[in-house]
């Protein structure tokens, strides 16, 4: 298997050390090259390192785009004719994506950990979604403490014109949410800079999202200094707590620990899968254009 990565950060290593360890369990050989904005010297592992102003001259097998979001629309054009699958880091863009633009002979999976997660399994199989009437998420935790060893100032996450802000960092939430709820008809936001963060992108957003039978509010921060991922979910019969952060389903009746899986490596299982055809690709980039509408109103 030839794989390209395109951006080699925090995000790209990760998936990369990922999928040497799946290769290497599932006996697939690999051959890596890495696009990236200048070339440093050997890296461990890359059997070839290109500009990314290079041009493509080589097809792959998979073409990792974990570069910032600001340049991935421009990196997808560029690389959609050279590759089988394109898996793009969230979110898809800035903006919508033309569609009409896309290469009908490549898979395009936009990445959606969380869906990948077993307390998120949980979620899925014992909260029935028609029943729920009313949920409250947040998303909160502290920037600077993201990327130990890096300045928080310097990253994407800070800088609005990279894709940075708490509405695109964190799409995650909304991804999940409309994954098991669907699409909402209608969503409030308000979102600016309220911390004294060094940063000019949002660090704080809230939603209101209206469907036909049920409301969720959506609260997500750069400034949390206690971190908590969760949603409130509100049925007439119970009350449901999907806490990431703790890895558990709660009720009032209940509590269920989450399997202590990895959901980066169980999104890499579902990608390898997806290559050999073994699954649906459950988020292409008509979806991720839709929950990036969402997010961004």
């Amino acid at each position: 298997m030839k794989v390209a990565f395109i951006g080699l950060g925090s995000i790209g290593n990760r998936h990369l050390t990922n999928l040497r360890t799946l290769c290497t369990e599932r006996q697939i050989p690999l051959e890596v090259h890495a696009f990236r904005q200048k070339i440093t010297g050997k890296l461990n592992g890359i059997e070839k390192q290109f500009l990314n102003s290079d041009k493509v001259y080589e097809n792959y097998d998979i073409v990792f785009i974990t570069n910032p979001t600001s340049l991935h629309e421009e990196t997808i054009l560029k690389f959609q004719d050279h590759t089988k699958l394109m898996v793009i880091e969230k979110p898809v863009s800035i903006s919508e994506i033309d569609e009409s633009k896309l290469n009908p002979n490549t898979t395009y999976y936009v990445n959606c950990p969380l869906r990948h997660s077993a307390v998120y399994k949980l979620l899925t199989e014992f909260v029935d979604a028609s029943k729920v009437i009313a949920a409250r998420a947040i998303c909160s935790s502290y920037l600077p403490n993201w990327r130990k060893g890096s300045d928080y100032t310097t990253s994407y996450s800070a800088n609005s014109e990279l894709g940075g802000g708490v509405d695109l960092d964190l799409i995650h939430e909304f991804d999940y949410i409309t994954a098991f709820l669907g699409m909402p008809n209608e969503v409030i936001k308000l979102a600016s800079k309220l911390s004294s963060l060094q940063i000019n992108s949002n660090d704080f957003a809230t939603y209101i999202a209206q469907y036909d039978s049920k409301c969720v509010e959506l609260h997500l921060d750069y400034f949390g200094r206690i971190t908590k991922r969760e949603i409130e979910l509100y049925t007439n019969d119970d009350t449901f707590v999907l806490d990431f952060t703790n890895k558990e389903l709660r009720s009032s009746k209940a509590s269920i620990k989450a399997e202590d899986e990895d959901m980066y490596i169980n999104e890499m299982n579902y990608i390898l899968d997806l290559y050999e055809n073994k699954v649906t690709n459950i988020n292409d980039i008509h979806n991720a254009n839709e929950v990036l509408k969402v997010s961004k109103v």
